[in-house]
């Protein structure tokens, strides 16, 4: 371990768009180019009692590279590809997730 911290920010919202955008609680500590892992969305975690899911599964667990638009708001890309990520056809978005920074 390097000694630095986690950069980590809890997930306000994930856009059904391309490319897939996402917005955090607060604003995050990232900067284009950076990594992040996606994690808590999957259908192992808490739920809601009407959805009984958190939706967005499938970005659940990956590394993407990122874009930031704004001090809460990043745009996903695939790490090998440098393609925008596109969640159109994603499960929708319910609540939950956090974003890690890795390298």
């Amino acid at each position: 371990m390097s000694g630095q911290p986690i950069l980590r920010a809890d997930i306000l919202a994930v856009s059904s768009s391309n490319p897939c955008e996402i917005t955090t609680v607060a604003p995050h500590p990232y900067f284009t180019g950076n990594r992040v892992r996606i994690t808590d969305l999957g259908s192992c975690m808490p739920k809601t009692p009407v959805d009984k899911r958190r939706g967005m599964e499938q970005l659940d667990g990956n590394l993407y590279s990122i874009v930031s638009t704004a001090a809460t708001k990043f745009l996903l890309k695939n790490i090998f590809t440098s393609q925008y990520i596109d969640s159109t056809l994603f499960n929708p978005y319910v609540q939950g997730g956090q974003c890690t920074q890795s390298n």
